[in-house]
């Protein structure tokens, strides 16, 4: 989560907006939850790239804060402004990133995995319902506890993963390479996959297009590189 406060030279009370779904810079899909906090502040108007947003903000249960979810953002860097009296009071930059990636990671990245070692087993990539945000906006009523509560429990499966993986490592001492290590002690359950929309959770190697079924659930979709007549798949 991001946060970034204003505070003005009149000593006027900070507005703060942060990004509860994503760091500000790794936003996908064209779609992020924000919460606004303006205490003390009326009259304000809320512009996304200088498009009226302000009626997107909703009370948050429990909370005085607002949230809002703002979807339409165009891939690259968008600018959200609280004004007062047409003066900026609040601003926030949102980073948004294709849903086909890479932000971090991604089929490119298992490319060049691949062709610099021959292997990307050291690698897993899990895909998620890609209108979650949405879902969430309808099901926890704009609450963060109840936004918190939905994703928890299976981020802390994954992190649970993660740690064991690295725990057999650590304990590992028989020969072998420190990459066939890290390959043959990732836990059995830890692989690539996705989850549909029905919670379902689908097993199987991820790869960039073809007749699996994540595939047909989370199409991915080409970069300007291979529209414009690139192979696949692209390690430079």
């Amino acid at each position: 989560m991001g946060v970034h406060a204003l505070q003005p030279a009149w000593g006027a009370q900070p507005i703060e907006l942060a990004v509860l779904s994503s760091q500000p810079d790794m936003v996908s899909g064209g779609a992020a939850l924000v919460q606004l906090n303006a205490p003390g502040v009326s009259g304000w108007t809320a512009r996304l790239d200088g498009r009226n947003v302000t009626t997107s903000f909703r009370s948050a249960a429990g909370s005085d804060t607002l949230v809002a979810l703002l979807s339409d953002l165009k891939d690259g860097k968008n600018v959200l402004e609280i004004q007062v009296a047409r003066r900026v009071r609040g601003r926030l930059e949102l980073v948004n990133h294709s849903l086909s990636g890479p932000i971090f990671s991604g089929p490119h990245v298992r490319a060049r995995l691949i062709a610099a070692n021959g292997t990307a087993d050291n690698q897993v990539i899990l895909t998620y319902p890609r209108y979650s945000l949405l879902e969430l906006w309808s099901l926890t009523k704009v609450s963060w506890t109840g936004y918190e509560a939905v994703c928890a429990e299976r981020a802390q499966s994954l992190v649970e993963q993660m740690n064991q993986w690295l725990n057999n490592i650590a304990t590992d001492k028989a020969a072998g390479s420190a990459s066939a290590k890290v390959v043959r002690n990732k836990p059995a359950e830890l692989s690539d996959g996705c989850w549909a929309t029905n919670g379902e959770h689908i097993v199987e190697r991820a790869t960039y297009g073809g007749p699996r079924r994540c595939n047909q659930l989370y199409p991915a979709h080409a970069d300007p590189r291979i529209a414009a007549g690139d192979p696949w798949p692209m390690i430079s």
